[in-house]
């Protein structure tokens, strides 16, 4: 079973609009004065406690009984919650069919209402009047999603229609953002740019423009005929907006400071049942926020995400710091909607949080905070004695800013965080520089911590006895992959010795797809770098000698781009393209790949590396700081990242990333669901296309693309796709296991170092100097960076 809202359907198309416009606001702008913001308070600290009241499953068996036949699941939508006292109602459609279900405050359901629809209109909002009569504001797309319609349709509590539908055309082609109701009269709809006030006969009584378009999200009815909106201001910040409606004046603007913008591009208001002073609840797509006028303070309830719970629909204030909501939680065999039973409607409680708790601070310098979130979630929930508080140092800050430059701040302060995560790019600055722990200790003294289960060479050091300072949950590997004959060959060829080799081939054999001399240096640049590099002695050097061979070789056996009709199977089979550059994220895509070889295939580093293996690489690396007061802790949830509770769970890319599990164990179950879904013809395969084949399909995704947004149809039969190539399973996962035990994992780049050297030899692959001149500036641009940085690794 799989429902699902209007407000999951809409998300994407919704944050495909928001966050361009977000990043268009993102410019200097000047501060508002201190009286005009609202600051986020971390003094407090709060945890959540979720309690469900009913399960979607016999929810859905009462639903049945209550309308008197099965529920048919493509049929049945829900769109919308509302609470009025003690009844909660939804919106819904029940085996197409628009209805109003009323529930008690156990969520039993008391009344199913239905309201009569033309078939080319949609419910898109409801609204409970104060005398039981019911509001719908009803959509007509017929047109296109840029040419919609709206009406207001009124109904008695037994669904009886009162008037005849009105026709707003104040609203026509725009996409509402956010609507409230007064209970009584008054209408007010946000648009991405417009405010407007009608009336319940459809009159219009204000219509405002947002000087900024784009910038507006949620809107709340606050009484003294007043409204409160949530909106950009142009500096790219939440911000609060008092407006008088009989005025039609701003009364107030207020920032919101000290939050994380990435997760406020689909924020809403939510009115406050609170009689402590909260003057309404912000909720974003991760957190929930209580929002105090007289302190003029935002205080964090609670983060959904690091509590592992999904918002189905918008969450609804019952009660002070209580919350009703419809939704998952907590996790099972993956993400929380695989588990039936954790599907339902919620009531969440937050309290202050036990003083007996420890905290364990991870600082994020990476590029998927959500992923840290999961972890944090499922660790809470085998450890309730410990609290997570995630410190996102990509947060908040302006273009162009390192987040490890405010790291570093806090570690220099003494407020460094217990643990670090760190992208690939930044750990070189940290790997040797005495700021986080050698793991290896950790690994010794714990008894309760078994190495031996986990793959040897990908998780941490080389080996089980090797020093070493951050570890990887999640791996994959890269280098090249080509026919076995051929890589058993050309494996212990240098440089010199595989350019031979590639003389002796036919004039038109291509190394790899491509293979303009750009895009081989590229691919043959990481596997190179220590060549090309070293810091020995103190001093920096640039092997300059052994770079212009490299970058002659990349010039000698580069080719024009080309399009090739032969199938690129077609090509590597005849050795007319001799290997693939490809990364390796699960044996699934490695089976996909060796399809082109015929399964003759081996994989390893870079042609003309001596011996080149794999390389072993990761997005997410963790390390303890050497600053923490609470390393036992940190540990524990280090090792806890390393065990079944999140390796299990490789086949959920929002916890793996789409990465292979260090666990044996779970390594093991990957090869055999990959193999599975493979053979079976149900996994994402690279079809063996040519490269007009895929031009046609990049035109064919893009007609779907050009169809969905102007609302035509288009040709939904299924692609012609290959039969799967019938790998033996025992022989090929062996090859694949010796993939992995030969990689290994080498030091990592300085990315300042490459973006020096490819800005320098753009003008080269271009054709605008020689490779001397380059050179000379390149060496120069090396020197100088050495110089300022005083370390080079």
């Amino acid at each position: 079973m799989s429902f699902r809202s209007k407000n999951t359907q809409q998300f994407l198309f919704r944050a495909a609009i928001a966050i361009p416009l977000m990043l268009a606001f993102l410019l200097p702008n000047g501060c508002l004065s201190n009286n005009n913001k609202i600051s986020l308070d971390t003094a407090k600290n709060f945890s959540a406690n979720f309690c469900i009241k009913k399960s979607i499953v016999p929810w859905m068996e009462e639903l049945s009984t209550t309308v008197g036949s099965s529920i048919r699941e493509p049929d049945t939508q829900f769109i919308e919650m509302r609470n009025d006292e003690d009844a909660i109602q939804l919106l819904a459609v029940i085996n197409s069919e628009t209805s109003v279900i009323t529930m008690d405050a156990e969520y039993r359901i008391t009344s199913v209402v239905s309201l009569s629809e033309e078939e080319e209109w949609s419910a898109e909002h409801f609204f409970s009047a104060n005398d039981g009569s019911i509001f719908l504001l009803v959509k007509n797309t017929e047109q296109g999603l840029w040419s919609q319609r709206y009406a207001l349709r009124h109904f008695d509590s037994d669904g009886r229609e009162l008037s005849t539908q009105t026709e707003m055309s104040v609203l026509d082609g725009k996409e509402i953002q956010g609507i409230d109701f007064d209970g009584e009269r008054y209408f007010s709809v946000l648009t991405d740019s417009e405010m407007i006030i009608f009336d319940t006969a459809g009159e219009l009584h204000l219509k405002n423009s947002s000087p900024l378009p784009g910038a507006y999200q949620s809107i709340l009815f606050t009484g003294d005929e007043q409204v409160m909106i949530l909106s950009m201001n142009k500096k790219g910040m939440p911000s609060l907006i008092t407006r008088s409606v009989v005025k039609d004046k701003v009364l107030s603007e207020k920032e919101i400071v000290g939050v994380d913008l990435s997760d406020w591009y689909d924020a809403r208001l939510i009115r406050s049942t609170d009689t402590d002073g909260v003057g309404c609840y912000l909720e974003t797509q991760q957190r929930v926020y209580a929002y105090y006028p007289k302190s003029e303070r935002l205080e964090m309830c609670f983060d959904k995400l690091a509590e592992g719970f999904y918002s189905e629909l918008p969450i609804l204030s019952s009660a002070p710091m209580t919350f009703e909501a419809m939704g998952f939680w907590g996790f099972s065999n993956g993400t929380a909607n695989t588990d039936m039973k954790n599907y339902g409607f919620y009531s969440i409680n937050v309290a202050t949080r036990s003083e007996n708790m420890t905290t364990i601070r991870v600082g994020l310098c990476c590029d998927d905070p959500v992923r840290m979130s999961l972890y944090a979630s499922l660790f809470k929930n085998e450890y309730p004695e410990y609290e997570i508080d995630m410190i996102d140092y990509h947060s908040n800050l302006s273009e162009g800013t390192d987040p490890t430059t405010r790291l570093n701040a806090d570690l220099v302060s003494g407020n460094g965080p217990d643990i670090i995560c760190l992208s690939p790019e930044y750990i070189y600055r940290y790997e040797n520089a005495g700021v986080v722990m050698d793991l290896q200790e950790f690994v010794r003294n714990d008894s309760l911590f078994d190495s031996g289960l986990l793959l040897p060479n990908v998780w941490g050091g080389e080996g089980n006895n090797q020093s070493f300072r951050f570890l990887a949950p999640f791996f994959r590997v890269n280098g090249f992959m080509g026919k076995q004959t051929l890589i058993s060959e050309i494996v212990t060829f240098d440089l010199d010795d595989f350019g031979a080799y590639l003389s002796s081939l036919p004039e038109d054999t291509h190394m790899i797809r491509h293979d303009t001399m750009q895009n081989l240096f590229s691919a043959l640049y990481p596997f190179f770098y220590n060549e090309l590099f070293s810091y020995n002695s103190g001093e920096f050097q640039f092997e300059r000698d052994e770079f212009l061979r490299l970058l002659s070789f990349c010039e000698e056996r580069g080719t024009h781009p080309y399009t090739d009709s032969t199938p690129i199977a077609r090509q590597f089979q005849k050795n007319e393209t001799l290997l693939l550059s490809e990364t390796i994220k699960n044996y699934e895509i490695f089976l996909c790949y060796a399809e082109y070889f015929g399964g003759d295939v081996a994989y390893m580093g870079a042609p003309g590396v001596n011996n080149g293996m794999p390389v072993v690489e990761s997005d997410q690396y963790y390390g303890i700081s050497a600053e923490t007061k609470i390393p036992d802790a940190a540990w524990m949830f280090l090792k806890f990242l390393l065990s079944a509770d999140i390796q299990d769970r490789y086949d959920t890319g929002e916890i793996s990333g789409d990465l292979m599990p260090v666990l044996q164990s779970s390594f093991d179950a990957m090869m055999k669901t990959g193999y599975e879904r493979y053979v079976n013809g149900t996994s994402m395969r690279n079809n063996l296309y040519s490269d007009s084949e895929y031009e046609q399909k990049a035109e064919r995704i893009m007609e779907k693309v050009d169809a969905m947004t102007s609302g035509k149809d288009f040709d939904r039969s299924s692609e012609i796709r290959p039969p799967a190539f019938p790998f033996p399973e025992k022989e090929t996962a062996q090859v694949f296991r010796n993939i992995i035990s030969s990689a290994h994992t080498v030091p990592l780049r300085n990315p300042d170092v490459r973006k020096i050297v490819f800005e320098e030899l753009e003008a080269f692959f271009s054709g605008q100097k020689s490779k001397e001149e380059c050179m000379d500036i390149l060496e120069d641009r090396l020197r100088t960076y050495i110089t300022e940085n005083n370390k080079f690794s």
